[in-house]
């Protein structure tokens, strides 16, 4: 498949020439602003159909598409409009990749299409606050401060839990991630505009910080940790919680945050001797980063035995996905991650 990396920009010209001629017609022809969305969403589409048959994991294709339909309706389009365009992406892969790579990439996408078809395919999103979770209140009282954008309240709201429970991993687990998830929801189904989620991120980013002198940390043992967000991740609060809860179990812990370059990293590692190398990767179409970084990590001889973590929405969908990538373990949330660490 390395030949579609190469040949990608191409195929996203000849699928939307393809999709034009056969599903647009006589209708008016796209803004040039448009085509350059078009092109740059089909390049997604490309990237995560690669990584899904790199991995030989269709599911991770299956689900990027439903998060597709579920985004681009929200914004408007039409479900028919969009699964014309995936129609003739597989098309046009069909007849462009070798018989036995277009065999397959042909039956992740006719998989993914009759999914989005299927008329029990909702594109409604469930809410990640329930009512029946721990600190559900301060949740729901930490979000709409957050929507009012009154962010001293929000920093507020944590901190007096903070100072009266002792216990940030709660604030952490039932507060912090819960929110950002339904921030991202709410962008998603588009109730949020783009900069008002951006808002919110840094706003939750600097509650973490402020919730730093509250951490418990237990008596160093000695381990330590650099955790990181690959190359082009953009997505740094998840691999932030889960580097602090590596700090309350008594690691030194380096967080490196998001888009880091991979020799910035491997020398990191290298000159804080880490026991542990955490990864993690929001979007399918980044697998290839984390794949790329662990293997220059095993070919780098003074860090060849730090064991190396995964973490990140596709390992979720995926359990065993670490396996393919050349991790040497996974952790689901930052807890687990911790106790992974340690039996590694």
């Amino acid at each position: 498949m390395d030949h579609l990396l190469h040949d990608i920009y191409p195929l996203t010209q000849q699928i939307l020439d393809r999709y034009d001629a056969q599903y647009l017609g006589s209708k008016s022809n796209p803004t040039p602003m448009r085509r350059a969305k078009s092109l740059e969403d089909m390049q997604y589409h490309l990237w995560t159909l690669w990584e899904a048959m790199a991995t030989h994991r269709p599911a991770l294709f299956a689900s990027y598409m439903d998060w597709v339909k579920t985004t681009l309706t929200s914004y408007g389009l039409d479900l028919d409009d969009i699964l014309a365009s995936i129609a003739a992406m597989r098309d046009v892969l069909a007849e462009s990749l070798p018989a036995s790579e277009a065999t397959t990439a042909c039956e992740y996408v006719e998989a993914a299409l009759k999914q989005l078809a299927s008329p029990d395919a909702s594109p409604y999103i469930d809410s990640f606050l329930t009512r029946d979770a721990p600190l559900a209140d301060l949740a729901q009282q930490v979000l709409r401060a957050l929507l009012y954008g009154d962010r001293r309240l929000a920093i507020q709201l944590v901190q007096t839990e903070a100072l009266t429970k002792k216990n940030v991993k709660d604030i952490y687990l039932y507060v912090l991630q819960p929110v950002q998830r339904e921030i991202g929801r709410l962008w998603q189904m588009r109730q949020l505009s783009v900069a008002m989620e951006h808002y919110c991120s840094e706003t939750t980013q600097l509650m973490m910080s402020q919730l730093y002198p509250f951490l418990l940390a237990a008596p160093p043992h000695g381990h330590v940790l650099v955790a990181t967000c690959v190359s082009r991740e953009q997505h740094g609060i998840g691999m932030r919680m889960v580097a602090d809860f590596f700090e309350m179990a008594g690691w030194e812990s380096y967080y490196l945050g998001v888009n880091t370059p991979t020799d910035s990293i491997l020398q990191t590692v290298i000159e804080r001797q880490a026991d542990v190398l955490a990864i993690s990767a929001t979007m399918t179409f980044h697998l290839g980063f984390v794949r790329e970084l662990i293997a220059a990590a095993r070919t780098t001889s003074t860090i060849a035995g730090t064991k190396i973590l995964v973490g990140g929405g596709p390992f979720n969908l995926v359990p065993d996905l670490w396996k393919e990538i050349g991790a040497d373990g996974y952790g689901r949330d930052a807890i687990e991650a911790v106790q992974v660490a340690g039996q590694l």
